[in-house]
């Protein structure tokens, strides 16, 4: 089976299985409007395809019949656009192109499942606000839940300038300080292949290793 057969039966499989989560959901279902809105949103997703760092990586387009922005949206942790779909077609409803993305490793994209440095998210980040910019020439909102609205400061921090920037995080203030100084390490710090579940599962060793999550193997680490 060619590049194109494994994309479209992925696809497929991804399809199904968020309808059967959301359909079988009450509530999800009820917010959706019912089985027949949930194929309905599902069937008008749109592929989008960019090339970043040599990788091809795949975005869910919501298109909203007038829009007044275009929101880009980065997952949580191990997530992928589709498990999204309710919301962007929710955010859709209210006039606002959603573009979700899969990072590298995830969903449709290309890389090692699961696997993906913070620099790689970040690029992908600035190459899907350029083609909203480009493509859809609106004013282009960077959001991001959990993993992917820590991800969503990183790229301020980097330098991204999206025209408004949401991050849906929780924070804990007993945790509040373990969360700054996993930061300041983050800062001091860079892991290649950095896998970002460690950035919220924690294993990360000051002693100059980050352990994998699960197969017990080390990476090292460069200082800055």
């Amino acid at each position: 089976m060619g590049s194109a057969g494994a994309d479209a039966g992925l696809d497929r499989r991804i399809s199904e299985a968020v309808r059967g989560m959301i359909v079988e959901s009450p509530r999800l279902a009820q917010l959706a409007g019912g089985a027949a809105e949930v194929d309905r949103i599902l069937g008008a997703i749109e592929p989008v395809w960019l090339t970043c760092d040599g990788r091809r990586v795949h975005l869910d387009l919501h298109r909203a019949p007038a829009a007044k922005a275009a929101i880009v949206f980065q997952p949580g942790s191990g997530a992928h656009a589709r498990l999204y779909c309710l919301m962007g077609a929710l955010l859709a409803g209210r006039g606002y192109h959603v573009l979700a993305l899969d990072r590298p490793g995830h969903g449709l994209s290309e890389g090692a499942r699961g696997d993906c440095t913070v620099e790689e998210a970040i690029a992908v980040a600035g190459a899907a606000l350029e083609h909203a910019r480009r493509e859809l020439g609106l004013p282009v909102v960077l959001m991001g839940s959990s993993l992917g609205g820590l991800l969503t400061v990183f790229a301020l921090l980097a330098g991204l300038r999206p025209s408004l920037a949401v991050a849906h995080n929780f924070v804990y203030p007993g945790k509040l300080f373990s969360l700054r100084l996993r930061a300041r390490w983050i800062a001091r710090h860079r892991t290649r292949p950095y896998p970002l579940a460690e950035l919220v599962h924690g294993g990360i060793g000051i002693s100059g290793c980050v352990p994998g999550p699960t197969s017990g193997k080390s990476f090292s680490v460069k200082s800055e």
